[in-house]
C-alpha cells in the first residue's frame, strides 16, 4: 500500500495503471486481517482528484461509491460529466443505478428521461419512463414508450427485450382494450423466446392464461418453470397454486399456496391469494379453514391501499357469498 501511495504522483505512469494496482491490492487484501471495505477507495478518489478528466478512473471511483452505497456523491460526481459526454453510455448506467438506489422515483425518470435522448438502445430507461407513465395512469403513455423501446433495442434478445415486450404485454392486457389485448399473447411469448429464465414473463402469462381458463397445459409448464426459477417469490407460488387449484389438483395446491402466504407475510399478502386459499380448502371439503380463509381476504380488501370502491364491492360480496354456501354445506 505505502509503495502504491508513492506512485500515486509519479507522472510516468498512467492513470489506468495506477488504477488497475489499486484494484489488484484491493482484491488481494480482501478477507485479510485488518481489511474492510472502501480501505482504498480514498486513494481511488486522490487518482480523480489528479486526473479529473480520465473517463476510465471516473467510472472505476463511481463504480466504488456505488459498491459501497454511497449513492450520491456517485450521482454529484457524474452528473457534470453527462453534460461534458453525453455519449458515455456507461455515464448515463451509472446515474441511473445511482439514482435509482436514492430511492428517488422522480429523479430515476430525470435520469432516463435524459439518458434516452443520447443512449436510445438501453432498455432500463423505457421500462422507467413506461412505469412513470403507467402510475400516473396514463396507460396509452406508458404503450408508446415500451413500442418504442422495442423498435430501439438491438438485438432483441436477453433480458432487456424480455423485460420490454413482457411489461408490454402485460400493459396490453390489462389496459389495451379490445384492440390490443388479443395482441398480449404474441407478446408473452417473445419475451419467453428473448429469455426463457425470466420467472416474472413466464409467470404473468402462465396467470393470463389461466384467468382465461385456456391452454391450462402450457399455463401449468410456464408457472412451473417460474417457480423453478424463483421458487421463494410469493405471488409466482400463488400462480401456480392457482393453476393446480383449476385443474382440481387441491392437495399440491394447499401445499404451494400455504407457501406463497407464508412468503408475503401477513403484510404483504393480497386478497387473492387468501381467496385463493379459501377456494383450495372448499375444494378438499374443509370448509372451516375456508370460511377463515375467506374472512382473511375481506379483511385484506378493505385495508389495502388504492382502493378501487366499484371492483372492491364487487369483490367483498363475490367472496361473501362464498362463505354463506360454505356455512351451508357446513350443516349438510
Amino acid at each position: 500500500e505505502a509503495e502504491l501511495v508513492r506512485l500515486t504522483p509519479d507522472k510516468k505512469i498512467g492513470a489506468d495503471e495506477k488504477v488497475t494496482l489499486w484494484l489488484l491490492l484491493t482484491k488481494e487484501s480482501q478477507g485479510s486481517e485488518g481489511y474492510t471495505a472502501g480501505k482504498y477507495t480514498p486513494h481511488i478518489a486522490e487518482l480523480v482528484a489528479e486526473y479529473p478528466d480520465d473517463l476510465q478512473v471516473l467510472r472505476t471511483y463511481a463504480q466504488l461509491l456505488r459498491y459501497e452505497e454511497r449513492y450520491q456523491e456517485a450521482y454529484d460526481l457524474l452528473a457534470p460529466k453527462s453534460k461534458l459526454h453525453p455519449s458515455e453510455e456507461w455515464i448515463w448506467s451509472e446515474l441511473l443505478d445511482a439514482a435509482i438506489g436514492l430511492q428517488s422515483d422522480s429523479l430515476t425518470v430525470v435520469v432516463a428521461r435524459d439518458a434516452k435522448r443520447y443512449v436510445p438502445t438501453d432498455w432500463r430507461n423505457y421500462i422507467v419512463l413506461s412505469g412513470d407513465r403507467f402510475q400516473h395512469d396514463d396507460a396509452d403513455g406508458a404503450m408508446k414508450i415500451l413500442e418504442e423501446g422495442i423498435e430501439a433495442i438491438d438485438p432483441k434478445t436477453g433480458e432487456g427485450a424480455a423485460r420490454l415486450f413482457g411489461f408490454l404485454a402485460d400493459v396490453y392486457a390489462e389496459r389495451g382494450g379490445p384492440e390490443k389485448a388479443p395482441l398480449a399473447d404474441s407478446l408473452y411469448l417473445r419475451a419467453i423466446e428473448a429469455n426463457p429464465k425470466d420467472p416474472d414473463v413466464l409467470n404473468n402469462y402462465a396467470y393470463r392464461l389461466a384467468k382465461a381458463g385456456r391452454n391450462l397445459d402450457d399455463a401449468e409448464r410456464y408457472a412451473l418453470q417460474a417457480v423453478r426459477l424463483s421458487p421463494d417469490a410469493a405471488h409466482i407460488l400463488d400462480t401456480y397454486a392457482y393453476i393446480l387449484l383449476l385443474r382440481k389438483n387441491y392437495t399440491l395446491a394447499k401445499l404451494y399456496q400455504r407457501k406463497a402466504l407464508s412468503q408475503a407475510g401477513p403484510e404483504k399478502t393480497s386478497p387473492d391469494m387468501y381467496d385463493h386459499m379459501g377456494d383450495i380448502y372448499r375444494g378438499l371439503g374443509e370448509y372451516a379453514e375456508a370460511i377463515e380463509a375467506w374472512q382473511q381476504a375481506l379483511k385484506s380488501l378493505a385495508e389495502r391501499e388504492n382502493k378501487d370502491e366499484k371492483a372492491d364491492k364487487a369483490e367483498r360480496i363475490r367472496i361473501e357469498k362464498k362463505i354463506n354456501e360454505a356455512k351451508q354445506a357446513q350443516k349438510k
